[in-house]
């Protein structure tokens, strides 16, 4: 949940960051593929954040996840609400799809299909377009069909339908996100812009921007979900007559806050850590060692000396907190748990009894190099679970 909200945050902000700094300049190209890419590089970025934050020049040993439970009763049914709202706006966002897709089936049974010069179109009340199918106005002249279908051939050329149907699915998990819906504009008017260069390449200028100023001055059609559609005309009319504005500054921004975010979410600050030495090291802990440092007994006793000894914090629980909580220690030569500290956690309680408990950890069968004991660092995650009553 606490990785979900995070995450949620972040796509927010660079949201709004492109929208204000990339929406309008640079490549139509390299925006429709950076644009679309948002959702899925930070969801990405996400499961390589261990890598990167344990990507240290000392051998690790990342050791399998102790789970430890706890209860609460009051905080399961605030989240079991809130649950329960999410899921009723995922589901209606998922029904708009679906009544999108019945109503372009109702829109192709209405309207009259014309072939012509090998071109197949659909005549009626709107035009529009969605994966092979051309809707075209029924008001529009010959002229004007003309210049309308070369713009809905390049939305199918292109498959913007593609983005569409991604958009949709996107929409209907983040709906309750504002920085969705500033997504979903940047990609609609884009497609609106790449189609317009497409047809430029083979129309006049003069002559198409007098067609987008006349469908401008008419009343507006109505906009289908699923569908590539004339609208956005003033912006287009408008970026028709711009020269291109730079966006190589503008484009540095989502990387930076792609890297921002690996040590953003879950990572907690050194002085809410609790830092216990029990030993001093003479030496640093070495690379690659031949055998790894282990607990007396294997794992499943380290497993059942931490369920047994680590106490759910009661403030921790009423707050509804829990998630992972990753804990770096060095075992020593002479096999001592020693510099524990918690690299990242959800909250600051549950780093204190992960530290608490494993500063207190007897010895352990150390490390060896070429026959000889040596300090090695080993990782340990300690998942903090709530059980609902």
């Amino acid at each position: 949940m606490d990785w979900f909200i995070e995450y949620n945050i972040v796509f927010f902000i660079v949201s709004l960051l492109s929208y204000l700094l990339i929406r309008n300049r640079g490549s139509h190209r390299i925006n429709r593929w950076l644009f679309l890419s948002l959702p899925f590089i930070f969801f990405g970025l996400s499961f390589l954040q261990p890598i990167f934050e344990s990507a240290q020049s000392v051998a690790l040993v990342v050791l399998p996840a102790v789970e430890i439970g706890g209860t609460e009763e009051v905080a399961a049914s605030a989240l079991s609400f809130t649950l329960m709202i999410y899921i009723a706006g995922m589901i209606k966002s998922l029904l708009t799809t679906l009544y999108a897709f019945y109503t372009i089936i109702r829109l192709k049974s209405k309207s009259t299909k014309e072939t012509s010069d090998g071109k197949t179109v659909y005549i009626g009340s709107t035009t529009a377009s969605f994966f092979k199918i051309v809707f075209l106005n029924e008001k529009l002249s010959k002229e004007e069909r003309e210049l309308a279908y070369a713009h809905e051939k390049a939305h199918v050329d292109q498959k913007h339908s593609i983005d569409r149907l991604i958009i949709s699915l996107i929409q209907s998990l983040l709906w309750f996100n504002p920085g969705i819906y500033l997504w979903k504009q940047m990609i609609v008017e884009n497609h609106e812009y790449l189609a317009d260069e497409e047809v430029l390449k083979k129309q006049d200028k003069k002559l198409y921007g007098s067609f987008l100023l006349n469908q401008e001055m008419q009343s507006h059609q109505p906009a289908l979900h699923l569908t590539s559609n004339m609208s956005n005309l003033k912006s287009r009319i408008m970026k028709m007559n711009q020269r291109k504005k730079s966006a190589v500054f503008a484009y540095f921004v989502i990387p930076a806050m792609a890297v921002a975010s690996l040590s953003f979410t879950y990572l907690t600050p050194n002085d809410n850590s609790v830092e216990i030495v029990q030993s001093q090291i003479s030496e640093e802990p070495i690379e690659n060692p031949d055998k790894f440092p282990e607990f007396q007994g294997g794992n499943k006793e380290m497993m059942k000396y931490l369920s047994n000894e680590i106490k759910y914090p009661k403030a921790a629980a009423k707050a509804n907190s829990q998630g992972k909580v990753m804990v770096s220690m060095v075992i020593t030569k002479e096999g001592e748990v020693s510099k524990v500290t918690a690299i990242k956690s959800p909250d600051k309680l549950l780093s204190k009894e992960a530290v608490r408990v494993v500063s207190k950890m007897p010895n352990w069968s150390p490390g060896e190099k070429d026959g000889k004991k040596v300090s090695v660092k080993v990782i340990l995650p300690i998942m903090f679970k709530l059980n609902t009553k």
